[in-house]
């Protein structure tokens, strides 16, 4: 299995330093943070994956630069900005033979409407990636419905979605869904969206039971709030199972899900024997706190 991890992850250290740490925790692939003027990169970003792969890792991917991503979606000179910097990073991956560019489509809660300018702009992106082939593959974050837009849109082998277990612990609903409900009804959007998300989910879990994802990770960075997902989706679950006739529908998530509730039922047997505090346990997870993304 090969299980990768950022190869910043936490610490600024020389790379030789870097990579002997990380793989002498098992890891065998990177993803590398492809930015300008980063006080946390450990080195300049074009002699990175030279010197992550002299040292036996594989470059899994990079993250492009996220942190003004919403002026990809301005009729502006920083819009026109913005795609010059994410196109460089697409020409550097075909360049150091990257085979992927992680990419946001927002960032915070109230990023500029999605527009055809920026979907013009994605398009091109879309298109320089299958001239260097390269893969482009968009995060969840805090508004899916960016990726709705785009997903919707754009067709290419390139076109990929990332999918962040911890964004997802962070920023997914919790609201309890009805297929009767009215908002589905009203607004065949959220009922594409909620499509897209279970096909997602599905397919990311064939390779959870495969065992190609480690389960206990996956269950750790977003085990909680994946099984709340469920729950919450359970009866559209069972609403398009009865339309189709068709019991198979979803089975790879439910059966991840099954998983994922042993597990935690296991975790909190242990804890209550070990004489911890269950309370206390649950109280320092729901503290947590995460970044603006």
């Amino acid at each position: 299995m090969n299980i990768g991890i950022c190869a910043w992850f936490g610490y600024t250290l020389p790379i030789a330093d870097s990579t002997r740490m990380i793989r002498d925790a098992g890891f065998k692939s990177v993803m590398l943070r492809w930015m300008d003027n980063d006080d946390i990169t450990i080195s300049p970003k074009e002699k990175q994956p030279e010197e992550f792969r002299k040292h036996g890792l594989e470059i899994a991917n990079i993250h492009m630069p996220f942190f003004q991503i919403n002026n990809l979606w301005g009729d502006n000179v920083d819009g026109c900005g913005m795609y010059e910097v994410l196109a460089s990073c697409i020409i550097d991956c075909g360049e150091h033979d990257i085979p992927t560019a992680v990419a946001h489509l927002s960032i915070g809660n109230t990023p500029p409407p999605p527009n055809d300018i920026g979907l013009d702009r994605v398009k091109r992106l879309v298109e320089l990636c299958e001239k260097n082939s390269v893969n482009i593959a968009f995060e969840n974050v805090r508004r899916p419905d960016y990726l709705d837009f785009v997903f919707s849109r754009v067709e290419s082998d390139c076109l990929k979605f990332c999918y962040d277990s911890g964004h997802e612990y962070a920023f997914g609903t919790e609201d309890k869904i009805d297929p009767r409900d009215k908002r589905l009804t009203d607004s065949p959007e959220l009922m594409t969206s909620i499509d897209r998300y279970l096909s997602l989910m599905e397919r990311f879990c064939v390779g959870v039971n495969a065992k190609i994802y480690d389960i206990h990770i996956f269950s750790h960075m977003a085990g909680g709030k994946t099984i709340i997902m469920y729950d919450c989706l359970s009866s559209i679950i069972e609403h398009k199972r009865r339309k189709s006739n068709r019991e198979s529908i979803y089975c790879e998530f439910e059966n991840t899900v099954k998983e994922l509730k042993s597990m935690r039922w296991n975790e909190r047997r242990t804890v209550r024997g070990s004489g911890a505090g269950l309370q206390e346990l649950e109280k320092t997870h729901a503290s947590r706190q995460f970044p603006g993304i």
